[in-house]
């Protein structure tokens, strides 16, 4: 097998050069590839826009999303091929029409690109403007033995616009897998909100040809149910419990809250030839080096995640979590070398000159400071995982309602008038809504609120989320978390609930700029998607925070 056993010394954390395997250039370090990509507006334009919407996303199941393949053509650093096919590619939190994730498959009938490889896949890093997350968790994952993709930059463009820096991290296909295996011919699923459980495992997606083993599957979700006497000795003879404990303490040691451990995603799950049991891949690590999980008042205590069925089970059982804590010990004191990291960074700002220097700064103090309270963490007894209190009865279902109106304020003001109609649990809210418009904390970002006094003293608060290159005359679709609403509603002590999220509509400026005290006018048409009623808000429902 290739990866590096456990017990094995750990290859370098920076490597001189690429690492091994082609094709070097494409993932070599210490510059950006030059891609230049071209196709017919038409095509760029719808493939902007593709993604599923909130209405897909409250299906259950949710439908199966495909993207769409246009054809183009792309000049790698100077090294023009014909026939590509582009894909946009994102969940529904990376969703971006301003600079959107991208998928190139290049054609097999024609000439390669460098060594044999078929695919590049260009993560435009929408919730990461540092651009170091990916690329460095993927390089600390490596130097743990971790199957991991190789990780680097590019340099985008489309049809002459530049669209700035991607990370370009290796795709998990056939090469990758014979590069860490024996073979490809294990199944390989990938995990996207989705979980080995007896009632979620079916949404795990099968990404290999052939047929799937749906069998193996079942046994891991059945082992799962096992008694706490058994459970070990039943997933150990369908999961690779080393690799896995490897897995789980980097997820831990990255801050990676996003991954299988702290939320059942961004993970392939592949059938090992070699040892006849599941390993997992990571993938999606842009939100490494985070920590806790945003917005959230769940469970989080620094040593451990553990959303993951998986992860929850093994430190269910005192001996696993015991050796689940020292390998994390391990790795922590082997990895995490505060200066090396630094150094990494530097060099990332270095090659990326669009990196966000507040992003930047953020990265870094992580950097500094996560190690030594990780080490001080470990040293106290193991904490115990406390589930949330279940949530009282919500006496109302999820309720998809029209929501419109018009709103006129000024940048940087609460000062303005608004007329909205929106229905609430189910009626007519009648409240008249005061907007006020403001840059984000992230620079690139704006918020437009629009809040509404009730009865009982509490507020209704609508709040537009958008980047601030919208903030111009036009008419702009909600799309993903790019262009989203959240309405919520903030009690007498100030906590805020979430009542549900709007969308799937359009979003129209008259007038719009961002120079202080500009005049801002707009229009919305959305579906409000409430999922906790008015009526429970601060009560119980979804509880403070969202």
């Amino acid at each position: 097998m290739g990866c590096t056993d456990a017990s094995s010394p750990a290859p370098p954390l920076m490597a001189a050069g690429p690492r091994q395997g082609p094709p070097e250039s494409v993932f070599q370090r210490e510059r950006r590839i030059e891609v230049e990509i071209e196709l017919a507006p038409a095509d760029w334009e719808q493939l902007r826009f593709e993604g599923r919407s909130l209405a897909q996303l409250e299906e259950d199941p949710p439908a199966p999303y495909r993207y769409t393949g246009f054809p183009a053509q792309v000049t790698v650093d100077g090294v023009l091929h014909r026939g590509v096919q582009m894909r946009k590619k994102g969940f529904i939190g990376s969703l971006s029409t301003l600079r959107p994730s991208l998928r190139l498959d290049f054609d097999p009938e024609r000439q390669g690109l460098l060594g044999g490889l078929r695919r590049l896949t260009l993560n435009s890093d929408y919730q990461d403007r540092s651009h170091a997350r990916q690329c460095m968790a993927l390089d600390l994952l490596a130097a743990a033995g971790v199957p991991a993709s190789r990780c680097a930059y590019a340099h985008v463009s489309v049809n002459g616009r530049d669209l700035g820096t991607y990370s370009n991290v290796e795709p998990i296909t056939g090469s990758f897998l014979r590069r860490h295996w024996s073979d490809d011919v294990g199944p390989l699923y990938e995990g996207t909100v989705a979980d080995f459980d007896l009632e979620s495992w079916q949404d795990l997606e099968l990404e290999s040809n052939g047929a799937t083993q749906q069998a193996e599957l079942q046994q891991l979700a059945a082992a799962l149910e096992a008694s706490d006497e058994t459970v070990v000795s039943e997933l150990a003879a369908i999961v690779d419990l080393d690799r896995f404990r490897d897995f789980w303490a980097m997820e831990t040691l990255l801050g990676h809250w996003d991954g299988y451990a702290g939320n059942a995603n961004n993970y392939y799950l592949f059938f090992s030839p070699d040892s006849q049991r599941f390993e997992l891949i990571p993938w999606g690590l842009d939100q490494a080096f985070v920590g806790q999980r945003p917005f959230s008042s769940d469970f989080y205590d620094i040593t451990v995640y553990a959303r993951g069925h998986l992860a929850r089970r093994l430190y269910d059982v005192p001996e696993q979590r015991a050796l689940f804590r020292q390998r994390l010990g391990e790795l922590n004191a082997q990895l995490w070398d505060e200066s090396a990291l630094l150094a990494q960074a530097e060099a990332i700002a270095a090659l990326a000159p669009d990196a966000a220097p507040d992003a930047m700064t953020a990265h870094r103090e992580f950097l500094r400071s996560h190690g030594q309270a990780l080490r001080a963490a470990l040293a106290e007894p193991a904490p115990e995982i406390s589930d949330p209190a279940p949530a009282p009865p919500v006496t109302c279902p999820l309720r998809w309602s029209p929501l419109g109106g018009s709103f006129s304020t000024f940048w940087e003001s609460n000062e303005g008038t608004a007329e909205l109609a929106l229905e609430l649990d189910g009626a007519p809210l009648q409240s008249e809504f005061f907007p006020s418009a403001q840059p984000d904390p992230d620079p690139t970002r704006a918020t437009i609120s629009l809040a509404g006094p009730l009865p009982d003293g509490r507020t209704v608060l609508l709040l537009l989320l958008l980047p601030r290159a919208l903030l111009a005359p036009g008419n702009y679709r909600f799309h993903g978390s790019e262009t989203l609403g959240v309405a919520g509603a903030i009690g007498a002590d100030g906590a805020f609930t979430t009542l549900g999220l709007f969308g799937d509509g359009q979003l129209s400026f008259s007038r719009a700029s961002t120079s202080p005290g500009a005049p801002l006018r707009g229009e919305l048409q959305a579906t409000l998607y409430q999922n906790t009623c008015l009526g429970t808000a601060g009560a119980g429902g979804s509880g403070s925070g969202g």
